[in-house]
Order: C-alpha cells, then structure tokens, then sequence
C-alpha cells in the first residue's frame, strides 16, 4: 500500500473528516496518513483503542514514535497519559494495551538506525521551555538526533513567524488552537507534511499547541548550499549530521534564527579547529558591547570586504548591515563608495581608519588617532576597528581561496520592511 508515500510533495489532512480504518487486531482503528507497506510499512497514523483493548507482543525492526492524544496508553513498562512523548527505539519491543481507551498519534519505521534512545516525556509536567526567536513563541524540545528534530511550540494569540526555510522540511500536527500557512487555516487535529519548510509565514490568531518535526524528511533533507551545479567551496564540505556536537548545534543554532545555513558554516566545518577558532573571534569583535553599534561594525566588514573583493563577506555582511542599520540602502552604498554613502561624518572617519588598517597599516600613526579621537571614539573603539578590519582581512582572503559563494537568501534580506533576521553571517 502506498498512501501519501512521496516525501517530496507538501500533504495536508484534516484529520477529524478522516475515516477510521479497522486494523487486524480487534478493538483497534486507525487514520491513515502516509504509509509505504502493508501491516509492516513507513505510517504515519492516529491509533485509537477501544476500552480494555489490546495489542500483542510485536518488536519494531525500525522503532516507533508516538504522542498520546487522549486517554491512557499502557504497555509492560507502564502508564503514558495524554500528553506524553515516546520513542522506542529500533529493535525495541513491547504489548500495548489501554484500560479507559486513548487515541495516539504514531509513526512507524522512521527511525535513523543508529537513533538507539528511548524517550519518555510527560509534556504536561516537563520543564525545560524556551523562548524562540519569534515572539510569543515557545518550545519544549522533545527529541534531537542528526538532523531531526521534534518540539512542541505554543504560539500565543496573535503570534507570527516570518517565512524561514528549514532544511529537511517540517511535519506539523496541530493538538489545539488554530495555525495558518500558505495552505489556510488548519485547526485541531490538522497534520501538515512540508519539504518545503518555512517558504511562507506562518501565524495563529487564537494561540496553539502545536506537535513539530523538523530535518526528517529525506527528500528535502539536503542544504541548499549542496547544489552540485554551484559548489559552495573548492574544498569538501561535511554533512551536518557528521559533525561534532557543539559545531552542529553551533549551525542548528543560526539556522533555526536565520531560516537557512550561512554556507560560511558549511565551508569551514572542513577544518573544525579552526572552525571554532574563527567562530569564537568573530563573536568577540562583532557582539561585544561598546563605543560601536553592531550596524558599525557590520558597515567596517562591508567597506573592507569590498576592497578586497571578497564576494561572500561583500553580500553576506551587507544583507546584515541592512537589517541591523534598518536601512535597505546603506549597504549598497558602502560597498561601492562609502565616502558618497549617506552615513554620518563620525562614520566616514571610522571607515577611513578602517580602509587605511586595511590597506596601509604600516603607515598607521598618532595622527590618525587624533582624527578618530575628534569623533568621539575611545582608544578601546580603535582597537576594535582596526581588529575587525584585520579579522576580516583574514576572513576575506581565505574566503576568497575557498571560493565561497554567498547563499541566495542574503540578497533580498533587509530590501523591505521587516525582511530577513539579523542574526546570521
């Protein structure tokens, strides 16, 4: 049987006008949702169980995933009231049964094989929720393995999430409110299968509990960046699934803020060491707090970056500068002449000291302090000029080495009212 099977096409069912399907074993129905096989198959479903039904002893080959829906699932190892979050892993086995009767949402043989964890979740009584990069959005994270990811976000009355796209799509299941995306309007008990993750914004108007998996679905489970056609570096690029964990959770962490891998992540996990080398620098002169806004220090890498002719750092950054300055203009400017751009006096001297560190640091002197101390900048504010533009000369120059492209979305970031997320490079 093979019903919704194809990974790779968006799947929207209202399961509440779904019909339920007799299973073989007395007592038990079931909502198809997407399945490949017969009694043994890939399924997504709801299961329901009559009162004091009863499943036999089975062993799931490739692991099983459920979240209660209703009433009190039970099995050998005991009691999971609605609300609760369970994985048993491949091989695993075990004889379900209810007393009162409950209903779960479940899926079968979707496990990555080396995924061995079993997960047991009381959501109803677990702590451990998160404030999300969207406002009035929270998560509770229930499970992370390789590139999956599975949470349940309350969005509060009125929340929206801009359009993010999400590597290895998303499958949502709506357990209470109502949720909208480019599809309409999707109300309790809605599963919403998308490779195409996060293409459209997203929005409540009344709140919601939603059930979300993300990175699993394995035909939309590659970057963007891997495009065979427009390689991102002249070097290997590892899988993300490959890499360590604080590097992974590094990049998991930008990609969940920004709604795309900055291909610069990509690149240089070749060498991790220097990964989180380079990383842990960038982040000392770019978010440090002090004499320089962070649209300043954006607008020192894009006037050097453009010296250089680096193209990465050029776009990257100035689709940053955009957002961070609230300006669709400024960063344009600045890269082709930033003495003609619309920026302030104070900032054109800050520029100058950058592109003179940049181009003719020998010839660096008291003079030039003198002229930025007439700005307003502090021997610690000329410090951090000179350090970006010599990091970033750096950066430039390996970039360029690596012929590193820039991903698409950085070149509509910023070009509109609240468009793109500041915090990605």
């Amino acid at each position: 049987m093979r019903l919704n099977a194809d990974l790779s096409q968006r799947c929207v069912i209202d399961t509440r006008t779904a019909p339920w399907v007799p299973s073989p074993q007395p007592g038990v129905e079931r909502k198809m949702l997407d399945r490949d096989g017969d009694e043994v198959a890939r399924a997504t479903s709801l299961v329901r169980y009559a009162p004091g039904s009863r499943f036999p002893t089975h062993t799931h080959g490739a692991g099983e995933e459920f979240f209660v829906l209703e009433g009190v699932f039970a099995d050998e190892r005991g009691l999971y009231p609605a609300g609760t979050y369970v994985r048993n892993p491949p091989g695993s086995s075990h004889a379900p049964s209810t007393g009162q009767g409950c209903c779960i949402f479940v899926k079968l043989r979707q496990f990555d094989p080396q995924d061995l964890t079993r997960v047991v979740i009381d959501t109803g009584t677990a702590g451990g929720w998160e404030n999300t990069a969207d406002p009035g959005i929270v998560r509770l994270p229930l499970h992370r393995f390789g590139s999956e990811w599975v949470r349940l976000e309350r969005w509060s009355p009125g929340s929206t999430r801009p359009p993010r796209r999400r590597r290895g799509g998303d499958e949502v299941f709506v357990l209470s409110g109502d949720w909208s995306d480019s599809s309409g309007s999707h109300g309790e008990g809605a599963w919403i299968r998308d490779p195409d993750a996060g293409a459209a914004a997203a929005s409540t108007r009344a709140g919601c509990l939603l059930l979300v998996k993300s990175g699993h679905l394995p035909a939309a489970a590659r970057s963007d960046a891997m495009d065979d056609h427009d390689p991102i570096s002249r070097f290997p690029v590892p899988a993300l699934e490959s890499l360590p964990m604080d590097m992974r959770e590094r990049i998991e962490a930008v990609a969940e803020k920004a709604g795309f891998i900055p291909n610069v992540f990509l690149a240089l996990a070749h060498r991790p060491d220097e990964f989180r080398a380079f990383f842990a620098y960038h982040d000392a002169l770019m978010d440090k707090p002090g004499g320089l806004s962070k649209a300043e220090r954006e607008m020192i890498v894009v006037a050097t970056s453009s010296v250089n002719q680096c193209h990465y750092c050029v776009i990257a950054h100035g689709a940053v500068l955009r957002v961070r300055a609230k300006d669709a203009l400024v960063a344009d400017q600045v890269a082709v002449n930033y003495r003609n751009a619309r920026i302030s006096p104070r900032q054109r001297a800050m520029l100058d000291f950058a592109l003179k560190v940049t181009q003719q640091s020998y010839a660096v002197g008291e003079p030039d302090f003198a002229v930025l101390r007439g700005h307003g900048f502090g021997d610690e504010d000329v410090w951090d000029i000179a350090a970006i533009a010599a990091f970033f000369g750096m950066s430039n120059r390996l970039a360029n080495t690596l012929d590193m492209r820039p991903n698409a979305e950085f070149y509509a970031m910023g070009r509109a009212p609240d468009a793109g997320r500041a915090n990605s490079r």
